[in-house]
């Protein structure tokens, strides 16, 4: 037979656990809010007509070689397309940098910009690396940029794959 004392043992173990549970359930579901706004806001800043023109222009920065770039395009000489790429260039890194800590999801990410920030890597990367090595910016400067293209470059490949 279970005494008076037993129960009295019982029940704030009980009442522990459930309250464990119920914390644990209510962090689980401010983090699936957390990712939702995330992912809103980030589906509203990629989507108006003067990211798009802006992504358009940078793209469109054509190059033949560093020095060449320098001669077109460096801040020293054409101001207004050099803060369009630094535009570009930072909100990719800032990007990359919350995909890497897991505050935007990987597939949502490609579904709006996969292609386009991968495209921009890929014209981009060799100034880039030549500004590294001639110590113009930091090596880890565009650290996310790069997370960003090779997370969105894993998933094009697994995708073509699946083709």
């Amino acid at each position: 037979m279970v005494s008076v004392e037993q129960v009295l043992y019982v029940i704030p173990v009980l009442a522990l656990a459930a309250s464990i549970t119920y914390y644990a359930m209510v962090l689980r579901n401010q983090d699936k809010t957390r990712r939702i706004q995330y992912s809103m806001q980030f589906m509203q800043n990629s989507m108006n007509d003067d990211r798009m023109q802006k992504h358009l222009d940078v793209i469109s920065m054509d190059y033949e070689s560093y020095d060449d770039y320098l001669k077109k395009w460096d801040s020293s000489i054409n101001r207004e397309e050099a803060v369009k790429r630094m535009t570009i260039w930072w909100r990719y890194n800032s990007i990359g940098y919350m995909l890497r800590d897991g505050l935007l999801d990987a597939e949502t990410v490609y579904n709006f910009i996969g292609p386009s920030s991968w495209g921009q890597w890929i014209h981009w990367e060799p100034v880039i690396s030549e500004q590294i090595k001639r110590s113009v910016i930091a090596s880890s400067q565009f650290d996310g940029f790069e997370y960003l293209y090779e997370e969105m470059n894993k998933i094009r490949t697994k995708r073509e794959k699946q083709l």
